[in-house]
């Protein structure tokens, strides 16, 4: 199960590729994607907590976890809930920032957090021009449905974020006792995913050589890594 495909499914090339010989979910979290927006922020535990209310309606007792950044943390909040349901986890990048790289994200972000739909109007062109790298390694079609996925709720976009920097990481994962895969390609949180290396002897710490795109540009050199851990 794959939580977060926060654009159109034809982009998620590598849960459709895993999707040949498995059952293959993805789910957007609550407030994001198509699904209904809460009524106040959301905490990965609620996160957790609606990813577990989906496996009881589809009467799933035990699945395989892949997550994705803020993905991540749901995947192992929902393991630290659900310990009997999951069998295994494959991660993609593990947020363990200190107190400061987090104020330091915080503030950065705050910056692009648009007040008004007028205002998200405006920003529009220049957060257009500074996706260039994502054109140039997904191409001009797949990158602007992203692009408008990303865009899709400007006003709220950021409860994604603040549920992750809330969200104690380290602890959360101290407690998986599952086999536990981390996909750590080359991007800005590398640095901070590699701190899981050593953590425990159930996780593997995976450095990857791709940048950008890991799940949709790289996803026929992604999945049969993802599908080698799953199948051990």
């Amino acid at each position: 199960t794959r939580f977060k495909c926060d654009w159109s499914s034809d982009v998620c090339s590598s849960d459709l590729i895993l999707g040949t010989d498995r059952t293959v979910i993805a789910a957007d979290n609550p407030g994001f994607g198509l699904s209904d927006r809460p009524s106040q922020p959301s905490t990965i535990a609620d996160f957790a907590a609606a990813m577990g209310d989906l496996m009881d309606g589809l009467r799933l007792e035990q699945v395989d976890l892949v997550g994705s950044h803020t993905g991540s943390a749901t995947a192992v909040e929902l393991t630290r809930q659900r310990p009997a349901a999951v069998r295994r986890l494959v991660l993609h990048s593990a947020p363990l920032f200190t107190p400061t790289e987090i104020a330091d994200y915080k503030a950065r972000l705050a910056a692009s957090h648009p007040e008004s739909l007028d205002q998200a109007a405006a920003m529009l062109p220049d957060l257009w021009s500074k996706f260039g790298r994502m054109r140039n390694e997904l191409g001009d079609d797949l990158a602007w449905q992203l692009f408008w996925e990303m865009n899709r709720d400007p006003l709220h976009r950021g409860w994604g974020h603040d549920a992750a920097f809330a969200y104690d990481y380290a602890g959360g994962l101290k407690q998986v006792r599952q086999p536990t895969l981390i996909l750590n390609p080359q991007e800005s949180m590398s640095p901070v995913t590699a701190r899981a290396r050593g953590m425990a002897p159930n996780i593997q710490v995976m450095d990857l050589p791709w940048s950008g795109g890991l799940f949709s540009a790289h996803a026929r050199d992604v999945a049969p890594l993802i599908r080698a851990h799953l199948d051990a």
